[in-house]
C-alpha cells in the first residue's frame, strides 16, 4: 500500500515502459531502480510492525486466495491464536479476519479494474466460491458492489 505516493511511483513506471522501444537497456535498470525504491520503502514500513506480525502478512498474501484459517497462521507464525489476535489489534488496529477480508476486497477490487473476468472467477481467485457471498463481501467492505467498481474503472 503506497498510499498518497502511489501516483508518483505510477507515473515513474509508465514513463519508464514507454521509453522501452527506444532503449530497452536503460528502461530495464531503471525499472531496477524503480523496484528497489519500492522494496526499500517496503523495509522501511515492515520496520514498524512486530516481526509476528509481518510474517503474519507475508503468509497471508501468499495464501490469500484460499483458505486462511486463523489458527494456522498463528501456528505458522509460532504464537497463539488469541496472541496473534492481540498482536493484530496492537499493531493493525483491527482483527486479522478482518485484515484477511480487508486484503480480499482490495485484491478483488484491482481485479476488477484491471481484468476482464467474470465477477464469479474473481470471488474464486479469492478464495471465495459464492459469487453472492462475494458481492456481498466487496459491497460491504467498499460500500459498492462489484459491477460498479468495474464500470467506474472502465
Amino acid at each position: 500500500d503506497l498510499g498518497d505516493a502511489f501516483p508518483a511511483y505510477r507515473a515513474r513506471l509508465e514513463e519508464v515502459v514507454g521509453a522501452y522501444d527506444i532503449q530497452p537497456q536503460r528502461v530495464a535498470a531503471r525499472v531496477w531502480s524503480l523496484l528497489w525504491d519500492l522494496a526499500a520503502l517496503a523495509g522501511e514500513r515492515s520496520a514498524d510492525l512486530d516481526v509476528r506480525v509481518a510474517r503474519a502478512i507475508a503468509y497471508i498474501e501468499r495464501r490469500l486466495g484460499g483458505c486462511l484459517p486463523v489458527e494456522e497462521v498463528a501456528a505458522h507464525v509460532g504464537v497463539s491464536h488469541s496472541q496473534l489476535i492481540r498482536l493484530f489489534r496492537r499493531h493493525l488496529g483491527l482483527p486479522v479476519v478482518a485484515y484477511i477480508r480487508k486484503r480480499r476486497v482490495e485484491r478483488a477490487t484491482h481485479l476488477l479494474r484491471a481484468t476482464d473476468l467474470p465477477l464469479a472467477e474473481v470471488g474464486r481467485r479469492l478464495g471465495i466460491q459464492d459469487p453472492s457471498a462475494f458481492s456481498r463481501l466487496v459491497r460491504t467492505i467498499s460500500g459498492r458492489n462489484p459491477r460498479r467498481i468495474r464500470r467506474a474503472a472502465r
